[in-house]
């Protein structure tokens, strides 16, 4: 049997969470269309599980004024996300020109604060499992 955890996100303004995520989304897009090497590594599998999970998202935020939202998630499949997002997030200011994109504005941080919080949540109730992602995430 296959570990899951419970993996929650808000309750933040829906409007925050839809730049976030349409600018995640992009940046994602970006980064499997690249022809140029890039200082990260990305794994095709990875980034079509960082946008299904992108696009779960966008449907539920166009769903209301908050988004509040969570999901019973696989321990291995929630890690494999989280560590390609952390990859992601070490895209250079290099990376970020070639690829045309920036990081999410900071008007948008209360999404990103929540998202780290279940993260952390997540990776906290998977025990060993999370432990060392977690303490990366912390840093």
């Amino acid at each position: 049997m296959e570990a899951r955890v419970t993996f929650h996100i808000g309750p933040v303004p829906s409007d925050l969470a839809t730049v976030w995520i349409e600018n995640s989304r992009a940046l994602v897009q970006a980064v499997r269309d690249s022809r140029t090497p890039l200082s990260i590594s990305a794994h095709e599998d990875l980034l079509d599980l960082c946008d299904s999970l992108l696009s779960v998202w966008a449907a539920h935020a166009a769903k209301g004024e908050t988004f509040d939202w969570s999901m019973e998630a696989d321990v291995e499949q929630l890690t494999s996300v989280v560590q390609q997002w952390l990859e992601i997030g070490r895209l250079s200011d290099e990376d970020l020109t070639v690829l045309g994109r920036t990081w999410a504005p900071p008007s948008t941080r209360p999404f990103a604060d929540a998202l780290v919080t279940g993260v952390l949540e997540a990776l906290d109730a998977a025990g060993e499992h999370g432990a060392a992602l977690a303490a990366r995430l912390r840093g």
